[in-house]
């Protein structure tokens, strides 16, 4: 009969066994690996500790992150409040996202500040391929029409070489409520973060960048209008900008600050000068 001593040196011997058979876990580190990653429903997700930056956040507190390597996420919830450029370190395993893989999180550390990651110029055709989806990208063009989107947001919607682009700001409404409508007509550069709608077949549709503030919007150059132009609007407008040259219309003029209905009834941003009162008896 055995001794008691061999019976349990003999499990100690098969659990060595058991273990040593069992692979490490896998631990992933860098954004591709994450976002390429597959978690099945019943599987044992992967470890994931990851450090990088910050790409953005949405109202819901979703946060994107990049490396050098590409982009990953955590859904909204709890997470802390941080700003693009945020260097951060995430601990957590692996969860299976609509596009692409993103992280459970565990614990979120902010380690610093850093420059965001560096934004890729596109163009209206780059956006509606869904590549650059959750990246950030830069588009040029001109505004031509502004309209407002749930509580909060504004959408402008962006002409470049004949083709339109959807650029949303989130907090617009807290801004100045001229504000968008000053953009019309203006060339403008956007620099923000691609999103759009998934449909059941888990493929982008209706891509467009969002941006958190107005203020995101770099103006490069306003719309002039031609003093013949500008008799269309009659006597009594109130007039803002400045005509070609800086120039007034008439020799007696002075510059003002309004907001005025551009031509065929949108609301333009012009800058241009209104004649002075006549100061005659």
């Amino acid at each position: 009969m055995p001794r008691k001593y061999d019976l349990i040196a003999v499990a100690v011997c098969l659990a060595a066994v058991a273990a040593a058979a069992e692979p490490a876990p896998r631990v992933l580190r860098t954004a591709a690996e994450i976002a390429a990653e597959v978690t099945l429903p019943d599987a044992k997700p992967a470890r994931v500790v990851f450090e990088g930056c910050v790409a953005y956040q949405d109202p819901m507190r979703s946060t994107f992150f990049a490396d050098e390597t590409g982009v990953t996420f955590i859904f909204g919830g709890t997470n802390p409040i941080v700003q693009p450029g945020d260097l951060v370190r995430v601990t957590g395993v692996a969860h299976q996202g609509v596009i692409i893989g993103g992280i459970k999180p565990e614990k979120i550390e902010v380690l610093g500040r850093g420059d965001p990651p560096p934004a890729t110029p596109i163009g209206p055709a780059d956006l509606a391929t869904g590549r650059y989806h959750y990246h950030r990208v830069v588009l040029e063009g001109v505004i031509r029409g502004v309209a407002p989107a749930g509580d909060s947001a504004v959408v402008l919607m962006l002409s470049a070489a004949g083709k339109p682009a959807r650029i949303e700001a989130e907090a617009a409404a807290t801004e100045a409520p001229a504000a968008a409508a000053r953009l019309i007509d203006a060339r403008v550069r956007v620099t923000g973060f691609v999103v759009g709608n998934i449909n059941d077949r888990r493929q982008v549709v209706d891509p467009y960048v969002r941006i958190k503030r107005l203020a995101d919007v770099e103006v490069r150059q306003r719309r002039t209008y031609t003093c013949g132009e500008l008799a269309a609007f009659g006597e009594s407008s109130e007039l803002v900008g400045e005509t070609p040259g800086g120039q007034g219309c008439g020799s007696d003029s002075e510059g003002v600050s309004q907001l005025v209905e551009g031509l065929g009834g949108r609301i333009a941003s012009v800058t241009v000068f209104a004649r002075k009162p006549s100061t005659n008896a």
